[in-house]
């Protein structure tokens, strides 16, 4: 069946160990993020990218040029108002906790507990009713769209 590719957000059928991510994301330590020299106090982030798991993402998705892999920390009761990406043109996000909110982009809200994401234009995240974290694999050398293709051809059946 030939899947229709969202604007921004794609979700997929893709699990990673949930489990384990959670364990290593409670266990690191969070940094705060800084934006054009400013601190976000309601963002943080543990880069996570031990080599098993980078070659499992690298051959999964066809990943090229440069990436890489964090875990992402939104606490209770955060915003995180419209924004673009430092630098990087899409990402692929794994929910790892129960967080409900949405991430919404001009054109819609999308929830999601895997999905690649248009880092590339604007969106944000609100409605925090408890800590949302992610593990995020961040692109800077791919669009949106040859992601999504990529792994379409991959895992999508066609009819």
């Amino acid at each position: 069946m030939q899947r229709k590719l969202e604007k921004n957000c794609f979700p997929i059928a893709f699990d990673l160990d949930r489990e384990f991510l959670f364990e290593k994301a409670l266990q690191k330590p969070r940094k705060v993020f800084y934006f054009e020299g400013k601190a976000r106090d309601n963002y943080y982030y543990a880069p996570f990218e031990p080599e098993w798991l980078k070659d499992y993402i690298r051959k999964s998705f066809g990943l090229k040029g440069r990436w890489n892999m964090k875990f992402v920390y939104l606490p209770s009761g955060a915003v995180l108002d419209w924004h673009v990406d430092k630098g990087t043109k899409c990402a692929i996000n794994w929910l790892i906790n129960n967080s409900k909110a949405s991430i919404e982009f001009r054109d819609g809200k999308y929830q999601y507990k895997t999905a690649i994401i248009n880092t590339s234009k604007e969106h944000r995240v609100v409605d925090l009713a408890g800590e949302r974290i992610l593990f995020k694999v961040s692109c800077w050398d791919m669009t949106y769209s040859e992601l999504c293709q990529n792994f379409i051809n991959r895992y999508v059946k066609k009819k």
